[in-house]
């Protein structure tokens, strides 16, 4: 993908969001949360494409993927008040559907155009399928990586100004983690966002992600910025079963960056 492409791509979904303005000329401020966030996630991408030595071609279709990846959550919002997907709709599958019908990527050889589509509608799983093209397997990854770094910090941000609340309205106040989310973290290290109840499962949701990152830049993000045990101190203490998801998620940043 060449700079124009890429500008065009950029530009598109820069504007996307404008459309979603109400009668009174505002934007929700969720909607221009997503915005930043893809701006966020857009730099990641070529951060992580550009450390592991990707060329300028595969750079820019990295950072793409990051402009696109969650455009499928502004007409969610905009429906459904809510970015919770089982109670609303698959927005990676939203976001190809925008694409498709918005023909944005017309401009494009079949070949790239599959390789982003396919990394919207993955971006979200909670497993690739082993059924996956090949030739998106490497930008379906980046991008998983990409956007777990920016909801890192956003989270982190939310809960330093006292206000996780507002990022994930309709949770529990409960300061305990669920019992059957420690359950399934204890089965194989990963968890499920049904068994998240209370602010503190969302957060040990996010510390298994680092079994599930592709890329060693990724890793020494998280190390360098100590995305984990920053997490630590807005979890419950003297829980033997948190420390140990804890203590193994560090574990694991720390083979990662040296991997």
């Amino acid at each position: 993908m060449n700079g124009k492409e890429l500008q065009d791509i950029t530009q598109w979904l820069i504007n996307y969001p404008e459309r979603f303005r109400g009668e009174d000329g505002s934007l929700h401020r969720m909607h221009e949360l997503k915005r930043d966030h893809s701006r966020r996630v857009a730099g990641y991408c070529r951060f992580i494409a550009f450390e592991i030595g990707w060329g300028p071609g595969r750079v820019n279709m990295a950072e793409a993927i990051g402009w696109l990846h969650d455009v499928g959550r502004f007409p969610q919002w905009d429906e459904f008040g809510t970015f919770y997907d089982p109670s609303s709709i698959d927005h990676g599958a939203k976001g190809r559907e925008v694409i498709e019908s918005e023909r944005v990527l017309d401009f494009l050889p079949e070949g790239r155009r599959k390789v982003i589509l396919d990394s919207v509608i993955l971006h979200n799983r909670r497993e690739i399928p082993e059924s996956t093209d090949p030739s998106s397997l490497p930008f379906t990854r980046l991008i998983r990586d990409a956007d777990k770094l920016d909801i890192f910090d956003l989270v982190y941000g939310h809960l330093e100004a006292g206000t996780i609340r507002k990022l994930l309205p309709g949770i529990s106040t409960d300061k305990a983690a669920s019992a059957p989310l420690l359950e399934e973290i204890a089965i194989d290290g990963r968890a499920s966002y049904h068994n998240v109840k209370t602010v503190p499962d969302f957060l040990l949701t996010q510390v298994t992600w680092v079994s599930n990152i592709n890329y060693a830049p990724t890793f020494r993000c998280i190390s360098e910025n100590h995305l984990i045990e920053r997490l630590r101190r807005y979890l419950p203490s003297k829980n033997s079963g948190i420390d140990r998801i804890l203590d193994s998620a560090i574990r694991r940043v720390a083979e990662g960056c040296a991997g």
